[in-house]
């Protein structure tokens, strides 16, 4: 456990340790009880500066959020990066900034549980928007962070930064051109933009990738009906049917090999 004296006691905000160590983990379990104010408190009076420990409490709150306790995660994982959120470690800011990123898109109503409705006023008086500052600080650091550029590309979707959003995707597309999630979102992006014939081509090249993403196959085949192609629509289905008996015979092939080469193990241990 990772210990820091209480600097003078119990300082600020409702009272410190009596002079002993803390841990990480008794941080982490003051946010199971009543007062969850008291354990942000302590943060703020003795963790200023202490980076590691700031690190620390990202990986706790990483640990409370694979429990379910998300609210209490996000409590504690927005005040640990407000510390120093340029100090902190690559893969903990990554790790940071998706979790938030899965909260922030969620409605609402959905991103605190029945069981944590008392802290839903917690969450909600803490700073919003952490995830997109600390993903752009992540894919400025490492471009090749392909999930993170996907969650910054979406996140700026929501806020409404088009041309941001459109640099980020083709910037994922230079990296992994045969990615098929990017060149959906740029999909996604031409149709707001009322531009379908980009957004086709777009999603045949996702299609290119693999012809069974079914969410590129949905949005094109709804392209294409709304401007009366349906031999097209035809032709996208007989190329996934035959797609999936070349699969299929694939798969047949391999396993009949396999037993061929079994039944015959004994044949060729006799000899």
């Amino acid at each position: 456990d990772v210990e820091r004296r209480s600097a003078g006691g119990g300082g600020g905000g409702g009272g410190g340790t009596g002079g002993r160590g803390f841990t990480v983990d008794e941080l982490v379990k003051s946010l199971g009880e009543a007062p969850h104010r008291r354990a942000f408190n302590l943060a703020d009076d003795q963790l200023q500066h202490e980076k590691f420990l700031c690190t620390k409490l990202a990986e706790e709150a990483a640990a409370v959020w694979a429990g379910g306790k998300k609210a209490a995660a996000l409590d504690l994982l927005r005040r640990s990066i407000l510390l120093c959120p340029r100090d902190l470690p690559l893969p903990v800011l990554r790790l940071c900034g998706q979790m938030l990123a899965q909260f922030e898109q969620q409605p609402k109503r959905q991103q605190v549980g029945a069981e944590e409705e008392e802290e839903e006023d917690t969450v909600g008086n803490v700073e919003g928007g952490a995830a997109k500052r600390i993903l752009s600080f992540v894919v400025q650091k490492d471009p090749r962070d392909i999930q993170s550029s996907l969650l910054l590309a979406r996140l700026t979707r929501t806020a409404g930064e088009v041309s941001e959003e459109e640099e980020l995707l083709y910037q994922v597309l230079e990296e992994r051109p045969h990615h098929r999630e990017a060149w959906y979102s740029l999909a996604l992006l031409m149709i707001n933009r009322g531009d379908l014939k980009a957004a086709e081509e777009y999603l045949r090249k996702s299609l290119e990738i693999d012809l069974d993403f079914e969410p590129a196959v949905q949005l094109l085949t709804s392209i294409l009906l709304k401007s009366s192609r349906t031999e097209e629509v035809t032709e996208l289905t007989r190329r996934r049917e035959q797609e999936e008996s070349r699969r299929n015979q694939a798969s047949w092939t391999g396993f009949s090999r396999a037993h061929q080469g079994v039944s015959m193990a004994p044949a060729i241990v006799e000899k």
